[in-house]
């Protein structure tokens, strides 16, 4: 169920990608991205993103130093995005999940436009393949899941098709703009 992200090779104009497992990104298998298709590039979380066009590219943490160079070289900008995805999968963390927790969390993903309907369909949709990424891998993780973890645990239940599907869907999500407007 874990997948590495590829191979980055950041160069001075451009971002060579070589094997990335998520398909249908634009990154898929290899990709040469160059600085003028990248909208930002968020370096506050785990792992990196990269934004072009309607989807995050995510990037080892350990280009950190490399892709923020990279991004001041072509005057890209920097954005801290919120991660919805950290909120929606509160109740997988190998933590104590309670009803404040759960209204702040609610809060937070309304602040974002997501209704408690979307928030317990997406939930209802993505519990089994979290708990398996979670626990019967023995990540255990307790303090955070995103975006990038619910693409690896969902690929492994769809077929290209169904994970096109989700894969669109799950970037929209990360796309969201806060009551604020910011994405």
């Amino acid at each position: 169920m874990m997948a590495d992200l590829g191979t980055f090779s950041i160069e001075t104009d451009k971002i060579r990608i070589e094997g990335y497992p998520y398909k249908p990104p634009v990154a898929y298998g290899s990709i040469e991205l160059f600085h003028q298709n990248i909208i930002n590039i968020d370096v506050s979380k785990r792992p990196l993103t990269v934004r072009t066009g309607d989807e995050l590219i995510f990037v080892p943490a350990s280009e950190i130093e490399k892709l923020s160079r990279f991004a001041l070289a072509n005057q890209i900008p920097f954005i801290e995005r919120d991660d919805v995805w950290s909120w929606l999968l509160g109740p997988f963390l190998d933590s104590e999940y309670t009803e404040e927790t759960h209204q702040k969390l609610a809060a937070l993903l309304s602040a974002y436009g997501l209704s408690e309907t979307q928030v317990r369909l997406t939930s209802k949709e993505v519990a089994i393949q979290m708990f398996k990424y979670n626990f019967d891998t023995m990540l255990w993780e307790w303090c955070s899941l995103g975006s990038d973890d619910v693409l690896r645990a969902m690929r492994v239940k769809y077929n290209s098709e169904e994970f096109l599907h989700f894969y669109r869907r799950a970037m929209s999500i990360c796309l969201l703009p806060d009551e604020f407007g910011n994405t």
